[in-house]
């Protein structure tokens, strides 16, 4: 039987704090996340990866074995390398992605930065980009890095989440809320 999502998100929470503590005392942050995410491209990637990621079948010592040999190969730094043969061991390998996406937020909020979830109907040019997250930076007081994401059904406008708070200046959410004062 397998975690509730809340409780995989607790527990990748748990690992990414553990990988980042041990990568910031020995100042190779910024070496792991570029590992951790080079692994989360390499599972959208590779079909074959992202099954051995996924896989109850493969056993623990094979799992740790493969993936120590894949990321030795892409000279990770050792302590990614550990961090995987542990994530294998324990199998917990399918928390991956949640980890990598909590590894990154405690990075990004070490350095004083924020991350806002970008939805729009259609791709953002650089100078609108730009634009987002000055207005973000203005507001919050923080450098904000954007993370965009296309969804059509929008309409138009944007769907900004940043922290716990979310803006929906969308055209299908104004017509939502249209509907709900005309009921």
């Amino acid at each position: 039987m397998g975690a509730s999502s809340s409780e995989s998100r607790i527990i990748a929470a748990r690992y990414a704090k553990a990988l980042f503590d041990l990568s910031q005392e020995n100042k190779i942050v910024d070496a792991v996340l570029a590992d951790m995410q080079a692994v989360g491209n390499l599972i959208h990637t590779s079909k074959e990866f992202a099954d051995m990621i996924d896989s109850p079948l493969l056993g623990r010592a094979q799992a740790a074995t493969a993936l120590e040999q894949i990321l030795k190969k892409a000279k990770s730094s050792p302590i990614t390398v550990q961090f995987f043969v542990r994530l294998a061991k324990n199998r917990r390998l399918n928390l991956t992605p949640l980890i990598i996406e909590r590894l990154a937020f405690l990075v990004s909020e070490s350095k004083g930065e924020l991350t806002a979830d970008i939805i729009s109907a259609t791709a953002l040019s650089p100078a609108q980009m730009q634009s987002v997250s000055g207005a973000l930076s203005k507001s919050t007081g923080r450098v904000v890095k954007l993370r965009t994401k296309e969804n059509p059904d929008i309409l138009g406008g944007l769907i900004v989440k940043l922290g716990g708070k979310m803006l929906d200046a969308s055209i299908a959410g104004k017509l939502d809320r249209l509907k709900q004062v005309l009921r």
